[in-house]
C-alpha cells in the first residue's frame, strides 16, 4: 500500500480506509506492507519503521527542504520505495495516494514486473488543491483541469516562478496520466465521483473500462436503540470539524430554526484550527445549546452517541464517500445531508438532501426532523449500499486476483519522467550560468569603466589644484 500518511500520525478519511483494508487483509492472513508519507518536515529526510496491528509501517518524512507544491515528484522517496519494493516483492502494489511520498510509483513498480491498482479517494487528481474550492465562499470548482483554467488559480494559491509552474503543472499531468494508464484496475467508492472525475479530466475515455466502483468500507458499528422521543432532541456531528464540513453552518442553522432551542447540537471531532471550537460557541451564542467533545476513537461511537435523534453532515466539499456518513447509517440514525458530491446518493430514504450552504434550508430541514413521526420514517426507510471493512478487503481483493493474472504492464519503458525533470533542470541550470556569465562581464566592464573613471578624475584634479581651484575642482571665483 502506498498512501500520503497512515494513522495514528494522522487520522482522515484515506487513512481511515487504508487502515481498515490493511487490518482485514492481514485478518484473512496476507502479509501487508505500507509505504507512508507524513506531513512532518524535519531537517533532513528520515525513515521509520514499525507494526501496527500486524501492518508492517515504512513512514518516510520529506525533508523541510522540499517546496514544490504542485509537482510531488521527489527523487529520495522514490530511492525508498524503489528499495523497499526489491526487498519485499509484492504481488501487487495499491496506490491510495501520491501526496507527501511521490509522483511515478506505479512506474516504479511496473520496472519491477509488478502490477498496480490506483485508487482515487478524493479530487486531488484533478486539481493540486486538492478539493477544488479556491475561494473561500465554497465554490466548487468544475472546470476540466488544463493550463487555461487551473495555472491563474495555481498562481495566486501556490504562487511560483511562472515558467516554473507551468513546468510542475505539466509534469504533475503526465506523472497522473502515466500512472492511471499504466494501473490494472482504478477504483473509486461512488458513481458520483466517478462522473466528476470523467467530466473533470482524471482519465481519458480509453481507461473508463478499467474503472471500477467499490464502496469502501472503514467502519463496523452496531445500530443504536432508538432515542426516547420525549426530552430534548439532539442532533449529532462529528469528523474532522471545519467549515468546509460544515460544522458551523449546522451551529448557525440551528439558531435560526423555529424549533433551534428543542436541540442540543452534539459535535465530536478534532481540528487543525485551535481556535475553531472558540467560533463555534460564538456563534451559538445564547440561542443554541452546545455539546462539544473531543477527538474520539470510532469504537466508541455507540456510547458517544447515545441517545442522539439525528445526524447532520452539511458538507460543502463534493464529498467522494464520507466515512461518517457510513458510521451514522451503520448506528441506524436518520441523518441530513448537503447536496455535495456522493452523499445525495448514499442516504436512499434515510434522510434529507439541503442545497449546500443555504442556512435557511438547513434550519427548515432541522424544524422537520423535530417530529417524532417523520424521523421515525426516515430511520426505517433503506439507506444507500454501505460496506463494512471485510466487505471492501473482499471486493479489493478480487481487483488484486483480476490484476495480478494480468501482469504488470510492459509499455512503461519510455516513461521515465525524472529525465525529463532532470533535462529541465539542467537547461534552467544552463539559463543560470549563462546569466552568471553575463552578470560576471557586465561587473568587469563597470570595474574597468570605474577604474578608468578614477585615474581620469585623478587627473583632473591634479591639473585644477596647479590652476588654483580648490579640490572638488571649483574655481575660487565661482566659490565666491
Amino acid at each position: 500500500m502506498a498512501v500520503q500518511d497512515y494513522p495514528p500520525d494522522f487520522v482522515g478519511g484515506v487513512e481511515r480506509t487504508v487502515e481498515a483494508l490493511c487490518e482485514s487483509l492481514v485478518g484473512f492472513g496476507h502479509d501487508v506492507m505500507v509505504f507512508a508519507g507524513s506531513g512532518d518536515r524535519p531537517r533532513e529526510k528520515t525513515v521509520e519503521r514499525c507494526n501496527r496491528s500486524g501492518v508492517n509501517i515504512i513512514r518516510v518524512k520529506r525533508s523541510s527542504t522540499y517546496t514544490n507544491p504542485v509537482d510531488v515528484h521527489d527523487p529520495d522517496v522514490e530511492l525508498e520505495f524503489d528499495a523497499l519494493v526489491s526487498r519485499f516483492s509484492p504481488d501487487v502494489l495499491h496506490v491510495h495516494h501520491w501526496f507527501q511520498t511521490s509522483s511515478d510509483l506505479v512506474w516504479l513498480a511496473a520496472r519491477r514486473g509488478i502490477p498496480a491498482v490506483v485508487s482515487l479517494h478524493d479530487q486531488w487528481a484533478t486539481c493540486p488543491l486538492f478539493f477544488r474550492m479556491p475561494e473561500p465562499e465554497g465554490a466548487f470548482c468544475r472546470e476540466p483541469a488544463g493550463e487555461e483554467a487551473c495555472l491563474p488559480c495555481l498562481s495566486r494559491h501556490r504562487p511560483m516562478e511562472a515558467v516554473e509552474l507551468q513546468h510542475s503543472f505539466r509534469m504533475r499531468a503526465a506523472s497522473v496520466a502515466s500512472e492511471l494508464e499504466l494501473a490494472r484496475a482504478i477504483l473509486v467508492s461512488s458513481a458520483s465521483h466517478a462522473r466528476h472525475l470523467a467530466h473533470l479530466g482524471a482519465w481519458p475515455l480509453t481507461l473508463a473500462e478499467r474503472v471500477r466502483i467499490r464502496p469502501i468500507g472503514a467502519a463496523d458499528l452496531p445500530a443504536l436503540p432508538e432515542p426516547s422521543v420525549t426530552g430534548d432532541l439532539v442532533v449529532a456531528h462529528w469528523g474532522n470539524l471545519s467549515s468546509l464540513k460544515g460544522t458551523d453552518i449546522l451551529v448557525k442553522a440551528l439558531s435560526r430554526a423555529a424549533t433551534g432551542r428543542q436541540w442540543t447540537a452534539r459535535i465530536l471531532g478534532g481540528t487543525s484550527d485551535p481556535s475553531f471550537q472558540g467560533s463555534l460557541r460564538d456563534a451559538a451564542g445564547d440561542a443554541v445549546s452546545l455539546d462539544l467533545r473531543p477527538a474520539y476513537r470510532v469504537a466508541d461511537l455507540p456510547r458517544e452517541l447515545e441517545g442522539v435523534h439525528l445526524a447532520a453532515f452539511p458538507s460543502l466539499a463534493e464529498e467522494t464517500h464520507s466515512i461518517v456518513l457510513d458510521e451514522a447509517l451503520q448506528l441506524g440514525l436518520p441523518v441530513i445531508v448537503s447536496d455535495r458530491g456522493a452523499l445525495p446518493e448514499r442516504i436512499g430514504g434515510r434522510g434529507v438532501v439541503v442545497p449546500a450552504g443555504d442556512v435557511q434550508a438547513l434550519a427548515a430541514a432541522l424544524d422537520s426532523m423535530a417530529d417524532a413521526g417523520v424521523r421515525a420514517r426516515h430511520r426505517a426507510a433503506s439507506p444507500g449500499p454501505v460496506a463494512r471493512p471485510r466487505d471492501y478487503a473482499e471486493a479489493v481483493l478480487e481487483v488484486y486476483a483480476d490484476a495480478v493474472r494480468e501482469g504488470a504492464p510492459v509499455d512503461h519503458l519510455g516513461r521515465d519522467l525524472a529525465r525529463v525533470r532532470l533535462a529541465h533542470r539542467n537547461a534552467r541550470l544552463g539559463e543560470i550560468a549563462a546569466y552568471l556569465v553575463q552578470v560576471d562581464a557586465e561587473r568587469r566592464r563597470l570595474e574597468q569603466t570605474l577604474a578608468e573613471r578614477s585615474v581620469a578624475d585623478a587627473a583632473r584634479d591634479e591639473t585644477s589644484c596647479e590652476n588654483g581651484a580648490t579640490l572638488d575642482g571649483s574655481s575660487e571665483r565661482e566659490l565666491e
